[in-house]
């Protein structure tokens, strides 16, 4: 698509502070979540941190950035969702399969 001037990106959003979103931080085992996937400031990514880099790939400045799925999620896809598995299997609210 560059040769027609169309670049192709994605955003990969973590946790997003929505209503869906909160569901998973909601208790103790919700603030574990956070604590062992988000880099510091372990918090809910907000709409406006999406929206930001959305502006970025929109703009000038993102002109030659093409081809990249971008994760606004910080740093889950670091330190991995399995953290937030390992949490809820030691309180025993999951079990893994066989």
């Amino acid at each position: 698509m560059g040769r027609h001037g169309i670049r192709v990106n994605a955003i990969g959003p973590g946790t997003v502070n929505t209503p869906l979103g909160a569901g998973f931080t909601v208790g103790r085992i919700g603030q574990e979540f956070l604590d062992r996937t988000l880099v510091s400031p372990p918090r809910h990514q907000e709409a406006s941190d999406i929206a930001d880099v959305a502006l970025f790939l929109m703009s000038p400045a993102a002109q030659r950035v093409t081809g990249h799925v971008i994760p606004v999620d910080g740093g889950q896809h670091v330190r991995g969702l399995h953290s937030y598995w390992d949490v809820a299997e030691a309180q025993g609210l999951v079990s893994r399969p066989g």
